[in-house]
């Protein structure tokens, strides 16, 4: 039976697919004046009528109720599916007295990692993670205060989440897949922690082929896997920024009439409805949301202006679905973070590759958070931080002063952020920073 495509609430189109949702908020692209002169335009709105328009919520710096709704995790884990480094011996850099632990790669291995029943005597490349270029984090919560939890079954009002047997509740979902789905799934069928099955739900933070690349693959994975269990229920909801980005790319250097694309193309919602068999809900959204029964929030429009020195990728061009022609987009609009907050101790936050800049997430996580004349704490920050490479390390500093200010208790970098950063960040959170790695596990408990 095909199910509705929909793009708006008043709306309906047939497309025998899967289930489509689209957002009822306005879209952002912003022009940024460039640092020279290129051959494209800029994209078509300018941040100041998209500032001035008054039903433009997520791009003022309000409260956001839902966010002060989302529920406290008594355990949280993060795995690590993919990433720029492995490191499979490392002993923990953090202290575990501030709730947290870790598990490296080796201690995580499957057994089946090695074709066999039990745990392998040999280490070798084909029985280990791989790294890439890109990330990939596999985020389960658990919160045992079920009676208070709904049980619906409808993608769009909540999630059917998993009861385990002493009464407490997860929810599992994937943020970004990686830039490549074989890589993806064969480090995740590595991994004894890992449950594709129960993945509930699966956000693309923006559109870049470093974190949609595996995308596709991955929604086709974890089908499988739920087939293959025999798993009824609601559809895997697949999160994405509805400003339908096909393409990014830079000009060449040598003839800026000339585009270098990213390879591969961002998915369409049609390819994830493919790739699941029809058992997938995409959802557009621009706007600050929960996922998995207010267990993670999921952010609109970051505000570019809590520091000035965050400032995206210089000569960074998107080309729409709609349009079909390369744009000046330097500030990468539709980035978001996800967070979620740990029982007496705060909010941990993710951000995949801030472009928008990991000071700026940060302070509009606590500022939308906060209520009642008070601030919410920073628990964790993880993801990459963007501060690898020349034209960026000279925010290193300012970075690491603003980030120490916040006080988080744990901060994991890794992908994009660089080396030099990761020194700076080491010297700077003692017992408090580690870098990520692919095939590790990070596990954050309540006070």
């Amino acid at each position: 039976m095909p199910s509705l495509f929909r793009r708006n609430v008043s709306s309906l189109i047939l497309l025998g697919i899967c289930s489509f949702t689209h957002s009822l908020a306005s879209r952002h692209f912003l022009s940024h004046a460039s640092r020279r002169p290129l051959a494209f335009p800029s994209t078509g709105d300018t941040r100041s009528s998209l500032a001035s328009s008054s039903s433009n919520q997520s791009l003022t710096p309000s409260k956001d109720a839902e966010m002060r709704n989302i529920r406290d995790l008594d355990h949280l884990t993060v795995q690590v599916l993919f990433e720029n480094e492995c490191d499979a011996m490392s002993s923990a850099g953090c202290d575990h007295g501030f709730g947290f632990s870790y598990t490296p790669e080796r201690a995580n291995l499957h057994p089946h990692a090695a074709q066999s029943s039990v745990l392998p005597t040999t280490v070798t490349g084909d029985c280990t993670c791989r790294a890439g270029h890109g990330l990939s984090l596999l985020l389960t919560a658990h919160t045992s205060n079920v009676d208070k939890i709904p049980f619906a079954t409808s993608a769009v009002e909540g999630r059917t989440a998993a009861l385990s047997d002493q009464g407490s509740i997860s929810h599992t979902l994937l943020l970004d897949a990686g830039s490549d789905a074989d890589l993806w799934k064969s480090n995740a069928d590595k991994l004894n922690s890992v449950r594709l099955a129960d993945i509930e739900a699966a956000v693309l933070s923006h559109y870049h082929y470093d974190h949609s690349g595996g995308l596709v693959g991955a929604i086709q994975t974890i089908t499988d896997a739920r087939n293959k269990q025999g798993k009824q229920g609601p559809s895997i909801v697949i999160d994405l920024h509805s400003s339908g980005i096909v393409k990014r790319g830079r000009p060449s250097p040598e003839n800026p009439h000339q585009v270098i694309p990213h390879r591969p193309d961002n998915p369409t919602p049609e390819q994830l409805c493919e790739a699941s068999a029809g058992s997938v809900d995409v959802q557009l959204h621009d706007q600050g949301h929960t996922l998995c029964d207010d267990t993670f929030f999921v952010s609109g429009y970051i505000p570019r202006d809590r520091t000035n020195y965050e400032k995206g990728i210089p000569n960074h061009l998107t080309q729409k679905r709609d349009s079909g022609e390369w744009e000046l987009d330097e500030e990468i609009v539709d980035e978001r973070y996800v967070a979620c907050k740990i029982k007496n101790r705060g909010w941990v936050v993710f951000s995949s590759c801030s472009h928008a800049g990991i000071i700026n997430v940060c302070r509009d996580v606590l500022l939308r958070s906060s209520g009642n004349g008070q601030q919410d704490q920073l628990y964790a920050v993880i993801g990459g931080f963007h501060l690898g490479g020349a034209a960026v390390e000279d925010r290193i500093e300012r970075t690491v002063a603003d980030l120490q200010s916040l006080n988080p208790s744990v901060v994991l970098a890794g992908h994009c952020t660089g080396w030099k950063a990761k020194v700076a960040l080491a010297n700077a959170f003692p017992g408090r920073f580690q870098p990520l790695a692919v095939g590790a596990k990070y596990d954050f408990d309540a006070a």
